[in-house]
């Protein structure tokens, strides 16, 4: 929860998410953000196959990308005893598939998985989805859930770099 916080708190100083649909267009190498992703989580992150297409770029600084991927990442890593990464390119956006072979979400938290305090359990404090969401949406894009169970899928949504951005 403290490193929520200080990643929220030190993104807000630097006015990193603009809710008011401006956005730093600098683009981010999306292997390269999974891999710092999965990096910071450790022993856990051995557990965590990617498989994205080499040269796939979002449109978003690197930093703001990973604070939309890491709670998905690190929720599944915390429930799961497997996860994989995909991506693609779809129009405009890109989209990452994170999915695991855990639990599930039950099914009465389903409506309010991103809704700040809400957590599935496994030690999570209920902010990582609600900040991932929020992150994502600030950056034109989005957080959701896409299947519940047997595998869980979770998605996020950034916008595509453009070609003169790579």
């Amino acid at each position: 929860m403290a490193d929520t916080i200080t990643s929220l708190l030190s993104l807000a100083r630097q006015g990193g998410i603009d809710t008011t649909g401006g956005r730093d267009r600098r683009a981010a190498d999306l292997c390269q953000v999974l891999a710092g992703c999965v990096a910071a989580l450790g022993p856990a992150g051995e557990r965590v196959d990617v498989q994205v297409p080499a040269g796939l770029a979002v449109g978003v600084p690197g930093e703001l990308a990973a604070r939309a991927l890491q709670p998905l990442l690190e929720n599944a890593a915390r429930m799961a005893g497997s996860v994989s990464v995909t991506a693609r390119r779809a129009d405009s956006r890109v989209e990452v598939l994170v999915t695991d072979d855990g639990p599930g979400v039950p099914e009465e938290l389903r409506d309010a998985l991103f809704t700040p305090g809400v957590s599935a359990g496994g030690g999570g404090s209920g902010l990582g989805l609600a900040l991932a969401r929020r992150v994502a949406r600030s950056l034109g894009g989005d957080a959701r859930l896409v299947r519940p169970v047997g595998p869980t899928v979770f998605a996020v949504e950034l916008p595509a770099a453009a070609p003169d951005e790579r």
